[in-house]
């Protein structure tokens, strides 16, 4: 039986990749600042109310992406902000894929514990 060339390996030459410079760090740095923080509660609020019907933002460029919305609006919904994930309609209207939106504040849902607040919590002897 044949193979359809889609699910064939791909063939890769076998060229070493560089080297990183002498103190470069490789872990991925998942913090924001402040500014990239404020920057994209605004464009939450901003795209909010200029698309009602299609409130969701799909990233913040450049301090906020698409694969670390998720994270960023996590920090915002710990500080309190009302962010929900919602799904975004793409411009052809017959897509979809995640996003993020500006939501009411629930009003029967408790704030979500700070992190330092829950390790205190779990450490015993504190």
């Amino acid at each position: 039986m044949a193979v359809h060339p889609w699910h064939e390996p791909q063939r890769r030459l076998n060229v070493p990749a560089p080297a990183p410079a002498p103190g470069v760090q490789l872990v991925a740095d998942h913090r924001f600042s402040d500014d990239e923080l404020d920057a994209l509660l605004s464009a939450l609020r901003a795209r909010a109310e200029s698309h009602p019907e299609n409130p969701g933002l799909v990233a913040c460029w450049p301090a906020v992406p698409a694969g670390r919305m998720a994270v960023a609006c996590g920090l915002l919904a710990r500080q309190g902000h009302p962010v929900q994930q919602v799904t975004v309609a793409l411009w052809d209207g017959e897509r979809t894929r995640d996003g993020w939106t500006l939501g009411p504040p629930p009003a029967d849902v408790a704030a979500t514990p700070d992190v330092a607040a829950l390790a205190t919590r779990s450490e015993p002897g504190r």
